[in-house]
This record gives C-alpha cells, structure tokens and sequence, in this order.
C-alpha cells in the first residue's frame, strides 16, 4: 500500500489515478497532519509515503520526520515544484533517496515507485 501525502487536488487526484492503474493500493491524504494520522492507522501495510514537501498546516518534512519516528525504515518519495538543494542533501543525510520535481509524468513516478519498492522495473 502506498500513502499519498499532497495538498494539490489534481495532482493528489492524478498521482492516485496513476498508481491504482499500475496495480497499487493506495490511501491519499491532503496535508500531513492527515497523512501521519493514516500512517499511524495503517502503518503495518503502507509500503511507501509519497508526500509533497511545501503544504499547509504540515509540511511533508514534517510528517515524514514524524512517520519515521513510528517507522525508522520508512520509504519516502518526496515530490515538489522545487526542491531546494541544501533541503534536498539535509534529507538525503536522514536517509531520503527519492526527489521527484512536478510536474512528473506517469513514467517517471512509476518508475520511482517501483525502484523505491525494489521491484524490477516491468513489474508493478
């Protein structure tokens, strides 16, 4: 299962539309008070957090430091219209492999997703 973590209607619509198409559960929430909420409830079988960085009320480092508090191996795709480059390496230090920049296509997530879940990349 995969939590969505994004403020953006389209794009939380979209993302959810492409991951349900290529085989994925999914849970999306619309700001990271919810979406630490859902991972607490789900968290046994939510794989993956796919979380924007800039959002109201918490942002996705927020909840991704709160989510990897109950969860230090936590697996976290960060997506954003920009990505800051000193966040970006702060992250990285705290264990984040995956920046997505918006807009991203289909392919591209999906291929993020599938690397993030060590799975081959033909496979969903």
């Amino acid at each position: 299962m995969i939590l969505i973590i994004e403020d953006d209607e389209i794009m939380r619509t979209l993302l959810k539309t492409f991951l349900l198409g290529a085989g994925y559960q999914v849970i999306s929430t619309v700001d990271g008070i919810e979406g630490v909420e859902a991972y607490e409830t789900h968290r046994r079988n939510i794989q993956l957090v796919v979380s924007d960085l800039e959002m109201p009320n918490l942002n996705g480092v927020g909840a991704y430091r709160k989510i990897k508090a109950m969860n230090p191996d936590v697996k976290v795709i960060f997506v954003s219209g920009n990505i800051d480059p000193h966040l970006q390496r702060q992250l990285q230090s705290e264990g984040v492999r995956y920046f997505i920049r918006k807009p991203y296509s289909p392919d591209e997530i999906l291929g993020a997703v599938r690397e993030a879940l060590g799975r081959p990349s033909e496979l969903c």
